[in-house]
């Protein structure tokens, strides 16, 4: 009796746990877009109000470019390596 009741516990823990994860997924794909979306915009106007020369253009595509890795790790592949069970998790 005990060990279905425990077994019971386990199993919706582990589905609460992969679920936590999958809504920080969707959470992050979501904030990742929009955060992209207005760097992306913000990088644009500076460029057409700007009209800077191949320097400042390097410069921004360059952090554009850190701007997207940093964005793309922090929110979706951190929460996908969670998910999968490859590193640290919230313990049952």
């Amino acid at each position: 009796m005990e060990s279905t009741n425990y077994n019971s516990l386990i199993l919706k823990l582990d589905a609460f746990i992969r679920k936590y994860y999958t809504n920080k997924l969707i959470k992050g794909v979501l904030y990742s877009t929009g955060l992209i979306a207005g760097f992306f915009l913000l990088t644009i106007l500076l460029e057409s109000v700007g009209r800077f020369g191949t320097s400042v253009r390097t410069v921004l595509f360059f952090s554009f470019l850190l701007f997207l890795i940093v964005v793309l790790y922090k929110f979706i592949a951190i929460p996908l390596l969670k998910l999968f069970e490859i590193g640290d998790r919230i313990s049952q």
